[in-house]
């Protein structure tokens, strides 16, 4: 067991929203396994972390937190220098900052956790082609400090194969899902057999998400569809998403919900769980990755909800990706984001053995990305870092070879 410090800037969490399920395990994996203590910009509200470990939050509001942070930060390591055997952060700037500046001190080895794509935010800004101001020119220093990060840290543990980061200090945790809870769910929801082929979608109805290309499809197919849709409108996002939206897709989401020709469900948003029930219901997860829309690290992201289809024996139809293709056999991929191909690939999926064979492979591959086997990775990883030295130290001789 290794005395960790692990600096965050944002609110770990919730752990019951899909979108931070990745990066809640890293916290929950420290809490459980190791002596942490947490540094948090913002309050962390959730009992299974704050139960297990030390929470400390500099005072003050919000935006005197956002400016004492770093100094808060620096602090505290050093009046902890002696008990700290690894120090870990999270992939923002502002908790990279102190820890990337004690580190060119040779104070502690050092591991970012780095639940999303490094370049995700950089894309999405590219994208949306935002003008600089005050805020924005923070927000971009913020990301040149934690891509300094990204390129000196001991450790990188990401969720993609990014190049930019040298492949001797990263290693690759594709993405999960935790099958305690999946197999939960699916033991207590009915999946019923019907001639009407149920495809569901979950996750943002965004036009860079190709949404647009979802609907032509679902029209296009030749079997009989039912579409349920689960996740935020798009006016949930920035100004960029609606406009995209209204300019690619239809004056609003209700708009064009109305005009399809299949039955479509839309159900919002909705808390993990009940998400993870609508996928055991489903007999097709759909997941598009329009990269060439400004969203170039889609080719490398392992995206959750593809893993959480394969967990709920649902079968999949996805864009064809270097990462994608990893997890999937060829009856479930879609070489391009096209209405006519994408319906095709749905259509041959409505053959009752086809699918079953999908879902029987879905499960049986997502079983080595289960959470409880990637925190074996991770750990092996925390171990790696570890100064054998130090390590003899704390374990009394034993040998630094040795699992923690």
């Amino acid at each position: 067991m290794a005395n960790i410090t692990y600096v965050a800037s944002g609110i770990v969490g919730p752990s019951d929203v899909s979108s931070s399920i990745a990066k809640y395990q890293f916290p929950k994996f420290l809490a459980s396994e190791h002596s942490t203590t947490v540094l948090s910009r913002t309050p962390i509200q959730e009992p299974e972390i704050t139960e297990e470990v030390v929470v400390k939050t500099p005072p003050g509001n919000a935006y005197v937190r956002t400016v004492v942070f770093p100094f808060f930060v620096l602090v505290h390591l050093l009046l902890r220098r002696d008990g700290t055997d690894i120090v870990a952060t999270d992939r923002s700037g502002d908790a990279i900052l102190p820890v990337a500046i004690l580190h060119r001190f040779d104070f502690a080895p050092w591991i970012i956790f780095c639940a999303d794509s490094p370049d995700g935010r950089e894309n999405k800004r590219n994208r949306a082609d935002i003008d600089l101001d005050v805020s924005m020119l923070h927000t971009t220093l913020m990301q040149r400090i934690a891509w300094y990060g990204y390129r000196n840290a001991d450790r990188v543990i990401l969720s993609d194969e990014s190049e930019e980061i040298d492949v001797s200090r990263k290693t690759v945790i594709k993405g999960g899902v935790d099958c305690e809870v999946v197999d939960r769910i699916t033991r207590k929801t009915e999946r019923t057999e019907s001639e009407t082929l149920r495809v569901l979608y979950v996750g943002n109805m965004y036009y860079h998400r190709a949404i647009d290309v979802l609907f032509d499809a679902v029209e296009n197919c030749e079997s009989d569809i039912e579409l349920v849709l689960v996740g935020p409108p798009p006016e949930a996002g920035d100004a960029n998403s609606m406009r995209e939206f209204v300019e690619h897709v239809a004056p609003s989401l209700e708009a064009r919900i109305d005009s399809l020709s299949v039955d479509c469900q839309y159900k919002g948003k909705l808390p993990h769980e009940e998400a993870l029930a609508e996928m055991v219901k489903a007999d097709i997860g759909l997941c598009l990755l329009p990269y060439e829309r400004g969203m170039p690290h889609f080719l490398d992201s392992y995206p959750i909800k593809v893993f959480e289809y394969m967990a709920t024996e649902t079968a999949v139809v996805a864009t064809r990706t270097p990462a994608t293709s990893e997890l999937l056999d060829a009856p479930q991929l879609v070489q391009e984001n096209d209405p006519t191909v994408v319906a095709n690939v749905i259509d041959s999926l409505a053959d009752d053995q086809l699918r079953k064979r999908c879902r029987e492979r879905n499960r049986e591959t997502v079983t080595d990305h289960c959470w409880n086997s990637l925190w074996e990775q991770i750990d092996d990883t925390v171990g790696s870092v570890m100064r054998d030295d130090e390590y003899a130290v704390r374990n009394d001789g034993v040998s630094a070879d040795r699992k923690f």
